[in-house]
């Protein structure tokens, strides 16, 4: 925990900010990703709503590096247990930490 005012506090306080706002669920998203992309930082991204009943997916919202690979790039999402949503405690790791500093995904060089 940072002291009050510092940047995380600031940060979580636009955070709330924006979700407290009235505009729909995608420009909160866009908005949301741009917070986030200030604070942490990082190259791409899918973001997806997912129902908590069934966990699948829908209203994909993403920047990654070839958009006609994106529905590979979900499915390969439901296929592994690595930093799954449905498995996360209180911590999140980045890939290249889950991994050992291995870069790619194993689902995307097989045929999906």
């Amino acid at each position: 925990m940072t002291a009050s005012g510092g940047p995380s506090t600031r940060a979580i306080e636009r955070v709330e900010r924006l979700c407290s706002s009235h505009v729909g669920e995608r420009q909160l998203r866009v908005e949301l990703i741009d917070e986030f992309r200030r604070s942490v930082g990082f190259d791409w991204y899918a973001w997806l709503l997912t129902d908590p009943e069934t966990e699948v997916g829908s209203s994909p919202l993403a920047d990654t590096p070839s958009l006609p690979d994106l529905p590979r790039l979900i499915r390969a999402k439901y296929l592994t247990e690595l930093n799954r949503w449905t498995g996360l405690d209180d911590t999140a790791t980045t890939l290249l930490t889950a991994t050992g500093r291995t870069r790619g995904c194993p689902y995307l060089r097989s045929t999906i």
